[in-house]
């Protein structure tokens, strides 16, 4: 199937597509991004005959309430693992990432649920707020993103998913990573190890944002 077809797909089902740059996750330059993540734009079937059509974008799907879904993206560069998930509640509409990882979709409750971190390292919840790439789109590395189950509806999002993350759950030192510069040809890899981390001690309340992102950047 084409970009345009499958984007026709999503909007379908209800939902809400945006376009990302070629082999990119980041949508074209002066996309009104914030607008469609509020969902407070969405784009038509002829926006979207006219975003597709031969153009060469990615495709992303908005999460959180405009589209009604959440997604778990579990990324193994950060340590994520599909098999460590409880079984139960995970939805068979899910995804292999061009990343190497997976996205599970599950329907999203009532209300605000923001991205975050769960209690699993390298397993993040897509929420109100955020996107993921869908397929066909191109990941950076060149890798396709591709659905292994599409037509299954996704169920309730299962409760662990909505859990404080735990610290403890680190899966490396992060003061001792940190203590010395990142290796050349393992930057990338520790930098998302890095960052999940960061990311998961802010979601607790163990670090105030800007000082992670001091750190991040002096790092």
């Amino acid at each position: 199937m084409t970009t345009l077809e499958w984007a026709l797909r999503y909007r379908a089902r209800g939902w809400s597509v945006i376009p990302l740059a070629y082999a990119s996750k980041v949508p074209p330059a002066g996309f009104p991004l914030a607008r469609y993540l509020s969902g407070e734009l969405r784009l038509t079937e002829e926006e979207i005959r006219e975003w597709f059509t031969g153009t060469g974008y990615n495709i992303a799907v908005v999460t959180g309430a405009p589209s009604g879904i959440l997604a778990i993206d579990v990324d193994p560069r950060a340590g994520g693992r599909l098999e460590d998930l409880p079984s139960e509640g995970l939805s068979m509409c899910w995804a292999r990432t061009g990343g190497g990882g997976h996205h599970v979709i599950v329907s999203s409750p009532q209300g605000h649920t923001p991205c975050g971190a769960t209690p699993y390292p390298g397993v993040d919840r897509k929420g109100d707020g955020g996107y993921i790439a869908v397929a066909p789109s191109r990941h950076p590395s060149g890798e396709l993103y591709k659905w292994l189950t599409f037509d299954s509806e996704p169920i309730p999002a299962p409760a662990w998913l909505f859990e404080s993350p735990k610290p403890e759950h680190e899966t490396f030192d992060l003061i001792a990573v940190m203590s010395v510069p990142p290796a050349v040809g393992t930057r990338d890899n520790t930098l998302t190890q890095v960052a999940g981390a960061l990311a998961q001690r802010i979601a607790v309340g163990a670090m105030d944002e800007d000082v992670a992102a001091d750190m991040l950047q002096e790092w």
